[in-house]
């Protein structure tokens, strides 16, 4: 009996395991159950154990090993063209070494931002403003903690954090913030190079 089959192609997934299934790497719908949970069963690659490696997979070659197990199936494809399958090797990371990486990062980034932050203020001179604006407002020169310098910090880092929408697990509403939304165009420029590069170099995953 003929069976209609949809796929929808996801445009890049991560795994950890080196068997890349359909159910991996595309959405599948059949109106027969049984069938659609023996597609989203069929094996489509090997990766290599032990390495981090990125592949490019054309939609061809799932429609193709589709039919070897289903061949009088229709497949309709509704989805990526390609996908880019990349295989992390976990094996021997903890969490202690992801704690480290995490702690590095944020210390350089806090390091490179407070630099960033107080080269500009000693550029423009908001100190010496700071001095001018108490004396214009107090009349005399001010001798001890300078209120203007502690409020204009406080509020150098809460608008900080207003701009970017989230502080640590906490985030402003269900709306991606602009950190997520240039993580999500920088993940899809790396997708469309990898595919493009593979095509040029005739490396893409595809039909025999």
């Amino acid at each position: 009996m003929e069976q209609t089959v949809y796929i929808k192609l996801n445009k890049s997934v991560c795994l950890a395991g080196t068997d890349v299934f359909i159910s991996d790497i595309a959405s599948v719908y059949c109106v027969d159950r049984h069938v659609c949970n023996r597609i989203k069963a069929i094996k489509i690659l090997k990766t290599d154990a032990g390495s981090t490696s990125r592949y490019v997979v054309s939609v061809l070659k799932v429609i193709e090993c589709i039919l070897k197990e289903f061949p009088g199936a229709v497949v309709e494809s509704d989805g990526e063209q390609d996908v880019v399958i990349e295989h992390k090797d976990m094996k021997g990371k903890g969490k202690a070494a992801e704690y480290i990486k995490v702690f590095l990062i944020c210390l350089i980034t806090l390091l490179g931002g407070g630099l960033a932050v107080m080269a500009y203020n000693n550029d423009v001179g908001m100190a010496d403003m700071f001095t001018r604006i108490y004396e214009l407002v107090y009349g005399s020169e001010n001798s001890g903690s300078r209120i203007l310098e502690i409020s204009y910090s406080i509020g150098l880092a809460v608008g900080i954090i207003v701009f970017y929408g989230h502080f640590g697990s906490w985030k402003f509403g269900k709306d991606p913030t602009p950190l997520e939304v240039e993580m999500r165009l920088y993940e899809d420029d790396v997708d469309t190079a990898m595919i493009k590069q593979s095509e040029r170099e005739k490396n893409e995953i595809d039909v025999d």
